[in-house]
């Protein structure tokens, strides 16, 4: 135990630097090769159609889609407490927060 105590910063310091390497080597071991641009750009995008064709499935899903009003019935949902806390109306803050402050008017000296 004692040997823990004196080495933990070198301990520590092994530790981090394998699990440095071990993430480097995952990292980079997902790319093999040359695998050409990382970055590409598509001038013509998606077909409109395809797109379209994707909005109306999804229209479709939602028409089919089926909502129960007995939760709303329930106990457990009668049961439950609003906590909202009321706001209060406050006055309008400056029309520009950003300009200048107005100058004070000096004060008289007798």
């Amino acid at each position: 135990m004692e040997l823990v105590k004196k080495y933990k910063n070198i301990l520590i310091a092994v530790a981090l630097l394998t699990v440095v390497l071990v993430g480097y080597y995952y990292w980079s071991s997902g790319t093999s090769g040359d695998s050409g641009p990382t970055l590409t750009y598509d001038v013509g995008g998606p077909e409109p159609s395809f797109v379209g064709q994707e909005i109306l499935g999804v229209l479709n899903q939602l028409r089919s889609l089926q909502i129960d009003g007995s939760v709303f019935d329930s106990p457990a949902f009668k049961s439950l407490v609003d906590y909202r806390v009321a706001t209060t109306s406050e006055s309008k803050g400056r029309s520009d927060p950003f300009a200048p402050l107005p100058k004070p008017a000096p004060m008289k000296t007798q």
